[in-house]
């Protein structure tokens, strides 16, 4: 009987080492097959890439995607401003004076002028910073032309782009505006920025 029960044991003994020897190798094949699927996304990855790369050096016109730039331009900063139709002006709600009557918004192009707020407890304090930030004149040195068109201040209708390549701002063909307190409307002067041809309009604001 004490034989019998001893070998009893021996082949419980001996089915549990098997099953540990079974389940060692699952786990042994699954993460080999994890290991295998991650180096075929990645060939798939490096493939990709290297056929983007060829098409990148092919056509230099996809620059600013998913392709390098290896010579960024160097383009003006410029505010975002808003469309003519959405420009502040003077409403029941806003009685303010010194905004424009709402029918500047149903001339041709728009008249309504660009309104920018200086916030402050005092009054002369912001007129003091507006007039360090706002120059009353248009002044560029064609020689030197980045430099001194960040002396002033520049804005477009147009949003910014996510890859901030190509501004559409300059690429848009739209008008860029000098934004001044006071200045010539219907005034331009032409811009060139390496292949971008565009011009700078004057408009007003408050």
């Amino acid at each position: 009987m004490t034989v019998n029960m001893n070998r009893h044991h021996q082949k419980l003994h001996q089915r549990k080492h098997i099953w540990t020897n079974i389940r060692l190798i699952l786990v042994t094949l699954f993460l080999c097959l994890i290991l295998l699927a991650i180096q075929h996304v990645l060939d798939a990855l490096m493939k990709s890439v290297s056929d983007m790369a060829g098409d990148c050096k092919s056509n230099p016109n996809l620059s600013g995607g998913m392709c390098p730039i290896p010579n960024p331009p160097m383009l003006p900063p410029m505010l975002q401003i808003p469309q003519h139709e959405l420009r502040s002006v003077k409403t029941d709600f806003l009685p303010y004076k010194d905004l424009p009557d709402k029918s500047c918004r149903g001339t041709m192009g728009g008249s309504c002028p660009v309104t920018i707020l200086m916030t402050g407890d005092k009054q002369p304090l912001g007129k003091a910073l507006s007039a360090n930030i706002f120059a009353t004149s248009f002044a560029v040195n064609s020689s030197d032309l980045l430099p001194t068109l960040a002396n002033n201040v520049l804005g477009t209708t147009i949003a910014a782009d996510k890859n901030n390549y190509a501004d559409p701002g300059l690429a848009s063909g739209l008008p860029i505006y000098s934004i001044q307190p006071l200045c010539n409307a219907n005034s331009t002067w032409p811009l060139s920025l390496e292949k971008i041809q565009t011009g700078i309009s004057f408009t007003s604001c408050l």
